[in-house]
């Protein structure tokens, strides 16, 4: 049976994307401007604009499920296994150039770059190691934490395929899924000292309290990335069946309950009180119905009508812009309103609507004068590098 036009998955992930990343910005937006709204029947807005993080989690399932089709569709014999060289070509021109502009327009105006005390902060930048110090973890542009996570992900995944080379894709898929588990309940047993001890001394804050370091770690959100994995696992090894045959009613109806359920989690107590201790962003049930969506919303009319839309799926393409500058940009604005002495507080309207231009102009020259070239010619060079070497 045919699986949906591909044309259906780009436009659906595009929003996707788009919703990720104006996730973040709420939650961004609700810091800086300590927005307090009422609430609508039993949903909480400034819950749901706290809990905007989630967009991230919704970043990192997006990425486990897109990079792992590849590997799944070898494990399969549908195709051959991914070349390496090919896959961190395209890893590297997508992350790399836009992430180095933002990082090195940040050094300069904070005038770091050539600041003597500032050298191990700015080299662990540029490798997307920071996120193992407490003291550099949040420098320089708090949303930087996610990529140096997503880039050590990046070396992860090809490891995982390596290691379930000789294993069938239905056991695979199962140890993707018992890895999930493990990840969580190793993750609980640090934050809870019942493993570590002393090796984990420099992770802790003064006060005794898990640093960022730990909390917020790969292995934190190695679940979410493996829910990504796990979702496009059963789409290539049932072979499109979830999502074959063009639009489906029961596509639609999966949507809007996941859709449905991520409301309730981001805007209720119920995302606190239905997750386990230690899980982050509402692990499990979020990732859940994260992966419903992944799956169902390209072939569900409504849904993947509203996330292919224009303006979203434009969005969703300069997403990655956007999630890079737009906490500079808040912060810019900030100062420019301090000029005429007015806060983000007093006139929160004005100033999401203009932070949000901003972002969306910076994102869009990004996009267009730097991502998107450089991404054609990593693409070239991809196909180029396809001949180079395997997974075994």
């Amino acid at each position: 049976m045919p699986e949906p036009a591909r044309d259906s998955w780009i436009a659906a992930f595009d929003g996707l994307r788009a919703c990720a990343a104006l996730a973040v910005f709420g939650v961004h937006f609700q810091q800086i401007a300590q927005f307090s709204p009422g609430n609508i029947g039993v949903f909480d807005i400034e819950r749901a604009l706290i809990n905007g993080n989630v967009g991230v989690s919704l970043f990192f399932t997006l990425s486990g499920f897109l990079l792992s089709i590849p590997f799944w569709r070898a494990k399969t014999g549908v195709a051959r296994q991914p070349a390496i060289d090919a896959y961190w070509v395209r890893r590297i021109v997508r992350i790399v150039p836009a992430y180095y502009l933002c990082l090195t327009a940040l050094l300069v105006y904070n005038g770091a770059l050539f600041d003597a005390d500032e050298v191990t902060n700015v080299v662990m930048h540029y490798l997307f190691v920071f996120n193992y110090s407490n003291d550099y973890f949040y420098d320089f542009n708090p949303p930087f934490w996610t990529l140096a996570v997503e880039m050590q992900f990046y070396v992860l995944l090809p490891l995982l395929f390596l290691l379930v080379r000789r294993v069938s894709a239905a056991v695979a898929w199962l140890a993707c899924a018992a890895l999930a588990v493990v990840a969580y309940g190793v993750q609980s047993a640090l934050l809870q000292g019942v493993i570590g001890g002393e090796l984990l001394a420099g992770a802790m804050m003064p006060n005794g309290a898990p640093g960022v370091v730990l909390t917020h770690s790969l292995l934190a959100h190695l679940p979410h990335f493996l829910f990504g994995v796990i979702a496009a696992g059963y789409q290539v090894v049932t072979r499109g069946r979830a999502a074959a045959g063009g639009q489906s009613r029961g596509a639609e109806v999966i949507s809007v309950i996941a859709i449905a359920a991520t409301f309730a989690l981001v805007g209720t107590d119920l995302g606190v009180s239905w997750s386990p201790p230690d899980a982050r962003y509402f692990w499990p049930l979020l990732s859940l119905a994260f992966a419903a969506v992944l799956l169902a919303a390209p072939r569900a009319a409504l849904v993947g009508g509203l996330l292919g839309s224009a303006p979203l799926r434009y969005a969703g393409r300069i997403s990655y812009g956007f999630y890079l500058f737009h906490y500079p940009v808040m912060r810019l604005v900030e100062k420019l309103m301090d000029i005429p002495g007015t806060t983000p507080a007093a006139h929160p309207a004005g100033f999401a609507l203009a932070s949000l231009c901003l972002s969306i102009v910076i994102a869009s020259a990004s996009y267009f004068a730097l991502e998107r070239p450089l991404q054609r010619v990593g693409a070239r060079l991809a196909r180029h590098r396809e001949r180079g070497p395997r997974l075994p």
